[in-house]
């Protein structure tokens, strides 16, 4: 494997993009700083309206990312202060900035019971966005999505009421929990809080780095964001260059979008998860 002598790209979305590389410079002993990174989002979050089902409905939420709690928060946050508008008998949550929800007549009142119904995470910083966030009654975190599927099929017992648990999600996720959790023990409802669109251009700085062969890695974190990203090389006519990157990549499923003549190097995780994409950068 080659040693990597240029900058290395971080595709994930903004937000999230500042924040992991935010915990890359707090490691002691890796040696990073800012200058050794380009932010170049491939994904934009975007908020989408959403309804609040009764809360006498829901036994659990599940959550799997940062983005699901801090939109659904948001959400809960602005009705349970009442900050509402009547809309046909109904009323909705005012937040232009990030979520916009919809519930019934008691929409405060229940707004603030979701904060305390059990919530199933993913991951230690979905689980800590979730107590930054106001949550209360968080299970144990678990490493990935079918950890939590095993785990959540465990704790319902035979004999007990089916359960019906709310699945904050975006529009594309990578686990169907519909076909790993229990039919005979759970009811999953689906809550899909945003999307995640694709950027369709990258900045003069970003650009003028790569055109001058100062970038020497790229960081993929999903299958969307690798083909995004050979899209945007291909209409800027960068793949010349870009196959050259040493490849990170959080799972093979990613590293199989790779094209076939990738020359670089490609390491895949040991688990999708941002602790082994962390990793993989000692590596090169």
């Amino acid at each position: 494997m080659s040693e990597v002598t240029g900058k290395i790209i971080i595709t994930r979305p903004d937000k999230s993009a500042h924040d992991f590389m935010r915990s890359l410079l707090s490691y002691e002993g890796y040696g990073f700083s800012a200058d050794n990174f380009i932010i170049m989002p491939m994904l934009k979050i975007v908020p989408l309206p959403f309804s609040l089902p009764p809360i006498t409905d829901i036994d659990g939420i599940i959550a799997t990312s940062v983005n699901a709690i801090e939109i659904f928060a948001e959400g809960l946050a602005k009705a349970a202060n009442g900050d509402l508008l009547s809309d046909s008998g109904n009323y909705r949550v005012h937040a232009p900035s990030r979520a916009l929800g919809v519930c019934n007549n008691h929409c405060p009142e229940q707004a603030k019971g979701f904060f305390s119904l059990p919530l199933f995470t993913v991951g230690v910083k979905t689980k800590e966005c979730a107590e930054d966030s106001g949550f209360n009654n968080i299970l144990p975190v678990a490493k990935n999505s079918s950890e939590l599927s095993n785990y959540i099929n465990r704790i319902n017992g035979q004999n007990k009421p089916k359960e019906r648990l709310l699945y904050i999600r975006g529009v594309d996720v990578r686990h169907d929990f519909s076909k790993t959790l229990s039919k005979e023990k759970y009811e999953l409802i689906n809550l899909v809080v945003y999307k995640a669109a694709k950027v369709d251009a990258i900045d003069n700085e970003s650009l003028n780095t790569m055109r001058e062969g100062k970038a020497g890695a790229v960081m993929f974190f999903s299958v969307r964001t690798v083909q995004n990203f050979i899209e945007i090389a291909r209409k800027y006519n960068l793949m010349p260059e870009v196959e050259n990157y040493t490849a990170l990549c959080i799972s093979k499923d990613v590293r199989n979008c790779l094209p076939e003549n990738w020359r670089g190097d490609i390491l895949v995780a040991k688990r999708p998860d941002r602790e082994s994409m962390i990793e993989l950068l000692t590596m090169i």
